[in-house]
């Protein structure tokens, strides 16, 4: 059986046939080096930006206590 097919389906449930398991193993691997790539150059884009600077958004004082509401009739 072809990989893509076996991909394709294993939401539901190929993955817990021993005969496609190792297809549904192997790809969750990649994914997870995929992920740990994707989270280490937004660290090193985090890194490379300037701190923020200035004083916080403060909010109005008539919404501080929360959204008001509305009237029911």
């Amino acid at each position: 059986m072809e990989r893509d097919y076996v991909l394709r389906w294993a939401h539901l449930g190929l993955a817990r046939n021993p005969r496609y398991r190792h297809v549904i193993e192997a790809q969750h691997r990649i994914a997870k080096e995929h992920i740990k790539e994707i989270g280490a150059e937004q660290e090193a884009l985090n890194a490379a930006r300037p701190p923020v600077r200035g004083s916080c958004l403060s909010l109005a004082p008539g919404y501080a206590g929360g959204r008001p509401r509305r009237a029911r009739d």
